[in-house]
């Protein structure tokens, strides 16, 4: 784990993979995000800190504007095993930990995805990022496409009529205001991406990312987890 650094800090560690040679650099993310505007019996206290946290990988002697996200409800990806291999294919890799890391006890969704929200939001506004993917990596798979479906046409209340919480005082009615340019899910639910017009903007992503970078990527990943 990266510990908590303080804000707006980066500290580097370097990483080698014995199959690429290819070291990576590792920076903790801090997100600013909406604080809770009541403290929960589980995850009141952190959702005060009003921080969302990521590990961002990035390969030594690349620049990429483009950042992959693998994104789980309650599990810490922040050094999930995909990430090295994936960086050193080119794009930025980076893990989301959202305010209910290692407790689903009380895991409310529609805060998942205001903290996915202030990640994307961070890593396009903050670190400059063109193109974002969402990663559904195992969990993620179901919330992945619902954060897409929502920052794209969402509403601002739950079906029962209640708005999420934190209440969105500094954030548009549309709580997930930052749609990504691609979501990925595993295979068993469809390798699509999620949201309105999936063959259209499927096509889009892997016009920019190449369908054999994708194809890699993937790759990659299956054979860090089989290793």
């Amino acid at each position: 784990m990266f510990g908590v650094p303080s804000s707006g800090s980066e500290r580097d560690r370097e990483l080698e993979d014995g199959n690429h040679g290819i070291s990576c650099r590792a920076n903790p993310l801090a997100a600013p995000a909406v604080p809770s505007s009541r403290v929960d019996v589980y995850s009141g206290v952190v959702r005060l800190a009003a921080t969302v946290w990521a590990g961002e990988f990035v390969a030594e002697g690349t620049c990429s504007d483009t950042a992959i996200m693998l994104v789980h409800p309650m599990s810490s990806m922040l050094v999930h095993y995909a990430l090295v291999p994936l960086a050193q294919r080119g794009p930025v890799a980076g893990g989301l930990t959202t305010c209910y890391v290692r407790n689903d006890s009380l895991l409310i969704t529609d805060n998942v995805l205001v903290d996915i929200a202030a990640m994307v939001r961070h890593l396009r506004e903050d670190r400059g990022y063109r193109r974002i993917i969402l990663v559904g990596n195992p969990g993620g798979a179901s919330m992945v496409p619902y954060y897409q479906i929502q920052a794209q046409h969402g509403h601002g209340d739950r079906p029962g009529g209640q708005r999420p919480e934190p209440q969105p005082v500094r954030v548009p009615a549309r709580r997930c205001d930052r749609d990504a340019d691609g979501a990925l899910v595993p295979r068993s639910a469809g390798n699509r991406v999620a949201g309105p017009g999936d063959q259209r903007r499927a096509g889009a992503v892997r016009a920019r990312l190449g369908t054999r970078h994708v194809r890699r990527a993937r790759r990659s990943a299956l054979q860090a987890g089989n290793s």
